[in-house]
């Protein structure tokens, strides 16, 4: 399973409202567009996330003003054998009348940004900014390559597809061998000229390290972090997780084989693990002091800490207890105060964090 995440990005600036969908949300969008690639239709979309991308300042030019504005220098190498390092270039910024949101998801080809019109109303568009290297292509077979005007002088070309459900897809180099890519809900969300524009707008800055409210103590042996997600609560609606998957699955993604189409940020396949804490629903709610475990599924869940928030261990492993074990090993900082977050690497232990090549 392969969602995608946009759905997980929250609004553009730190004082923006709160994030409309959870990882709930996420999921089912993600199957959505599955089916539609089944139907013949390749979308790759998204998400996130990151090696040695960083952080960014947020952008507010004018909608017109598309002067060129240099590229951000390229971090320190990070020494071989060091822990490998999630995050961000960019906080968020507007342009071409839209509203393009502070990433909050990142994974090993890229991070993903949700965009929204400037003035409000639901998402228009997704920009998942890969890390360099990772070329988008390869997510798309099939797809026609149709050259278009450069993005602030660098080369840039739109990705034709077919099928009723086929997206405008625009992908530009914005540094040497990095790759952005822009795709709109519908033409009538975000025609292809604001497209440009919302691209003219994207400039890359200081890389800033992804941090979480999650930490687990216990993952089986063999498994390694390749995804992490995190959004505040704000008005009481944030969400965050962890994807690992098996060290060979994590090896080959670092190694850029070609990325994933629609990685998912819970799921991770049939053999991945996903950690997630979510906003509590009334139909979803084990009970105070309770943890549920399905049958039918591999999953377990229970109330966090506070009881208005969801946490849940997914992965097809040697059986339930192994879930519960995760499960009691998870910690979760207060969802309202970012500032007491840690940083991604260590949300899990030294031995399933990825080692920079």
């Amino acid at each position: 399973m392969s969602p995608d995440l946009s759905d997980l990005l929250r609004e553009a600036k730190a004082d923006a409202p709160p994030p409309r969908y959870d990882v709930d949300d996420a999921v089912a969008a993600g199957r959505r567009l599955q089916r539609r690639r089944r139907a013949g239709v390749a979308i790759a979309a998204v998400v996130a996330v990151a090696a040695a991308i960083g952080v960014p300042q947020i952008v507010t030019r004018g909608d017109g003003d598309h002067r060129p504005v240099p590229v951000a220098p390229t971090p320190a190498p990070v020494p071989s054998g060091a822990p490998y390092q999630f995050g961000y270039t960019s906080r968020g910024y507007v342009a071409g009348g839209f509203r393009i949101a502070a990433p909050t998801t990142v994974n090993l080809f890229g991070y993903l940004a949700g965009v929204y019109p400037r003035n409000g109303g639901e998402q228009a568009a997704g920009l998942k900014v890969y890390r360099p290297g990772v070329d988008p292509k390869t997510a798309f077979p099939g797809a026609e390559v149709v050259a278009t005007e450069p993005v602030r002088g660098r080369p840039a070309y739109f990705l034709k597809q077919t099928g009723d459900s086929a997206q405008d897809i625009l992908v530009w180099e914005y540094a040497d061998g990095a790759r952005a890519q822009l795709w709109s809900i519908s033409p009538q969300a975000m025609p292809r000229a604001r497209m440009h524009a919302v691209a003219e707008g994207f400039v890359p800055a200081v890389f800033r390290s992804a941090t979480t409210p999650l930490r687990v103590s216990h993952v089986p042996a063999g498994y390694r972090l390749v995804g992490v997600s995190a959004s505040p609560s704000d008005a009481g609606k944030g969400q965050a997780s962890l994807a690992l998957v098996p060290e060979k699955v994590a090896a080959t993604q670092l190694a850029q084989a070609g990325p994933l189409p629609f990685p998912d940020e819970i799921e991770q396949g049939r053999d991945g693990i996903g950690i997630a804490v979510v906003r509590l629903r009334s139909d979803d709610d084990p009970g105070a002091g309770k943890v549920f475990c399905m049958d039918n599924e591999p999953m377990c869940r229970m109330r966090a800490p506070g009881g208005k928030y969801l946490l849940r261990v997914t992965g097809r492993l040697e059986s339930t207890a192994e879930l519960r074990r995760i499960l009691a090993s998870v910690r979760v900082a207060d969802l309202a105060k970012p500032g007491t977050w840690g940083a991604a690497t260590g949300a899990v232990p030294r031995a399933v964090q990825l080692s920079a090549r």
